[in-house]
């Protein structure tokens, strides 16, 4: 007999991937994360890795520099679909 197996999880996460809250959640979960770290014991080591190189810049660095790629890329996205699609259109 063949295994029936139950694709539960992955259409939860797809429904919550799916839904327009699941930024914001992500995002307010990531923010409540960050203040139990900064504010627990953990925090010195936290801030002495950020400070810890990979190649030739820090941690720090690299996530601000990858965060800033990726909120030009959804920008430009953005008002490329305006652009075609949207109100600027016209």
């Amino acid at each position: 007999m063949p295994v029936l197996r139950s694709s539960r999880p992955a259409s939860v996460l797809r429904a919550f991937l799916a839904s327009e809250a699941s930024a914001g959640l992500v995002l307010m979960a990531s923010a409540a994360l960050a203040l139990l770290v900064a504010n627990s014991p953990l925090a010195d080591s936290y801030f002495a890795a950020l400070k810890s190189y990979l190649g030739p810049l820090s941690l720090l660095h690299w996530i601000n520099d990858g965060v800033m790629v990726v909120f030009f890329l959804l920008v430009g996205l953005e008002i490329k679909r305006e652009v075609l699609d949207g109100r600027l259109r016209t």
